[in-house]
């Protein structure tokens, strides 16, 4: 039996063989894997599997079901006497806030950092949090932060 397997392995079509074996099923791991890639990233297949309890696929723009939003109404004192003052949620300047006189009502998910960019200011900037959404664990009603020519991190939202 010995001699079998190292007569095989000294035979040269044999060992050819097998080299060429080897590299057929590395090649076509490799393509399958490119393949895989590819076919995850693609916009139009991204879907969330398994979310639910009943293992059904769910597309990624039915899933704020499970990812509720919330909002946030920030109190900023003269607000209107402070045109360059920037909101950001989660670094990104927020554009799509509601303003009603001196607040901000912001939309916001579980997880999303509230800051607010006062650096071309001189005099401390009075913030608020005026009112949160029953769904809102932080932040809480009624906080107050005070401004120093800084970003200020307001809070990192934690929604029920």
């Amino acid at each position: 039996m010995r001699r079998n397997i190292k007569k095989l392995l000294n035979d040269p079509y044999h060992s050819k063989k097998v080299e060429n074996t080897i590299l057929k099923i590395s090649i076509l791991g490799l393509l399958s894997l490119v393949f895989v890639q590819f076919f995850l990233s693609s916009d139009t297949i991204r879907t969330i599997i398994g979310s639910n309890n009943n293992g059904n696929v769910i597309a990624i723009e039915e899933s704020a079901i499970y990812n509720p939003p919330g909002w946030v109404e920030i109190e900023i004192e003269k607000l209107s006497s402070y045109k360059n003052l920037t909101l950001l949620k989660n670094g990104i300047l927020i554009e799509d806030a509601h303003v009603d006189k001196d607040i901000i009502n912001i939309e916001v998910y579980d997880g999303d950092v509230i800051e607010v960019v006062t650096t071309e200011y001189d005099e401390p900037i009075n913030i608020y949090i005026h009112n949160v959404s029953e769904n809102i664990k932080n932040p809480n009603k009624g906080i107050k932060f005070q401004s120093a020519k800084n970003i200020v991190y307001l809070f990192k939202t934690e929604i029920e």
